[in-house]
């Protein structure tokens, strides 16, 4: 039948109530049975081991320790190479391109920075695939930096300091 709230239920089994067989369904249905709870609690724990090994686990990836430094001033759009940081100054929008790592030696690593204009978030655009650790919210007057290992992404922002 259907699953019911415990205040629902409960009106079907008020003193002097006869519930009727579409009732109990109703109850039956709307309760967790021990064997499914074991069966979530045991994938909940292989999930949560899973999530442990991958934190534990050591990666052997290496780094191109010589990554060049470019600027690119008030460009919007780019496709930038990897092992290459990228500075942008304020700008609008901003669409970013990845171009592939030549070197299979080195892990695909993109770096790039870029400062919203004081009266408005950039609007930044990249690839759909890319896995960040928390989309990030940009804000006026900020300036951003964003790491790309592989298609992992994470955005670090401060505020620049005032020019006196």
């Amino acid at each position: 039948m259907a699953q019911r709230s415990r205040d629902t239920l409960k009106t079907y089994f008020e003193e002097g109530d006869k519930p009727t067989q579409s009732q109990f369904e109703d109850l039956v249905d709307s309760m967790a049975l021990k064997t499914e709870v074991d069966s979530q609690d045991a994938k909940l724990a292989q999930l949560s081991q899973e999530w442990q090994d991958i934190k534990d686990a050591e990666f052997n990836v290496s780094l191109n320790p010589h990554v060049e430094k470019i600027d690119m001033g008030t460009t919007s759009a780019a496709t930038i190479e990897p092992d290459k940081f990228y500075v942008f100054g304020a700008v609008a929008t901003l669409a970013i391109g990845l171009a592939p790592q030549a070197d299979s030696k080195y892990a695909a690593q993109y770096l790039f920075q870029f400062t919203c204009p004081a009266d408005a978030p950039t609007s930044l655009s990249v690839p759909m695939d890319l896995l960040w650790n928390e989309v990030p919210t940009f804000k006026a007057g900020k300036t951003y930096q964003i790491s790309i290992l592989e298609r992992f992404a994470l955005a670090t922002a401060w505020q620049q300091p005032s020019e006196e």
